[in-house]
């Protein structure tokens, strides 16, 4: 939902107040500044947690959880393989506006951070992979149940996505126990070619990799 920090305190009562540690990040919006639904992917372990329910919205260490503005962008390209979170009222959780990293390239999201609390489904929703750029109006959304509506029935993806999850971070896991280097980057970043010859070289068998190849086939 996209609000004003004056039209949130008008609508709901509560007060705009972010934590000092996450000012310490970014800025606090001003009073009719509007701020937009906020999407998060959390990289493939924090996910496989929050689609179960549980887990925190950045790694429990970390003091903030950043957002960006839309559903899709270079700093988080799983998100095309496995969704990313939806936040319908940001306002509640009093986000500042961050400045956005370099190599998010030229025309980088906008960022937001909020102090990094406990998943809330009522709050959050999963966004699948299918619907990242269909037309839904997110700004005029405030709630999970209207979210859903737009979303229609996600149960089959999602189930789909909870095992390619699974399979994802189950090679990435043997590489590392077979003593292969770390990528670098997000090992849906890794060219396919290279990660074919990561996995043969290793004696890894790829099952997230081989069902990407048949899916890009």
């Amino acid at each position: 939902m996209r609000e004003t920090v004056a039209g949130f305190h008008a609508r709901t009562g509560r007060d705009y107040a972010p934590a000092p540690w996450v000012l310490q990040r970014g800025r606090a919006l001003a009073h009719h500044e509007p701020c937009p639904t906020l999407f998060r992917y959390p990289g493939p372990c924090g996910l496989r947690d929050l689609l179960q329910g549980q887990g925190w919205l950045a790694p429990p260490e970390a003091e903030v959880a950043w957002f960006a503005d839309r559903t899709c962008h270079a700093h988080g390209p799983g998100a095309l393989h496995f969704g990313t979170l939806a936040l319908l009222e940001p306002l509640g959780l009093s986000p500042a506006r961050g400045v956005p990293e370099a190599s998010l390239g030229p025309a980088p999201p906008a960022v937001y951070g909020t102090a990094n609390v406990r998943f809330d489904p009522e709050r959050m929703l999963w966004v699948p992979p299918s619907r990242l750029t269909a037309p839904i109006p997110w700004e005029g959304l405030c709630s999970v149940a209207q979210a859903r509506v737009w979303l229609g029935d996600c149960a089959r993806e999602r189930a789909e996505v909870e095992l390619q999850l699974h399979a994802y971070l189950e090679e990435l896991l043997a590489l590392a126990r077979a003593g292969a280097p770390g990528p670098g980057v997000s090992w849906c970043r890794v060219p396919a070619g290279r990660r074919r010859a990561l996995l043969a070289e290793y004696g890894v068998e790829g099952r997230w990799s081989e069902h990407l190849a048949r899916a890009a086939a």
